[in-house]
């Protein structure tokens, strides 16, 4: 199984102007899209049982807001005893909603 987290500024912003509609009759529409590179690509491997982190890029091209404190619980790294816990439980093909309760605070 494979998961992609991204930035929510990730990819690049396509505007949908039509050529029918005159100019002045559409809207002039901005998009917080801006090709951030910030991603973490995971990899599970239910059968051998382990989680191997593939790809990483943390950089980003604009200011990172704080996150707010009910999301920074879910958003920080966990710590070492929380990874232990949850990768014993992803060995033995725990669903993904009973694992990510170990990280709530």
């Amino acid at each position: 199984m494979k998961l992609g987290l991204h930035c929510e500024y990730a990819r690049k912003w396509v505007p949908k102007k039509s050529d029918i509609i005159p100019p002045e009759g559409q809207r002039n529409a901005t998009s917080k899209r801006m090709e951030c590179k910030w991603r973490v690509n995971i990899r599970f491997c239910r059968k051998l049982g382990y989680i191997r982190i593939t790809k990483t890029d943390l950089t980003h091209n604009h200011p990172v807001d704080e996150p707010s404190s009910y999301y920074s619980e879910f958003r920080r790294a966990p710590d070492e005893a929380q990874r232990v816990a949850m990768q014993y439980m992803a060995a033995r093909g725990f669903k993904a909603t009973v694992i990510r309760e170990v990280r709530m605070p």
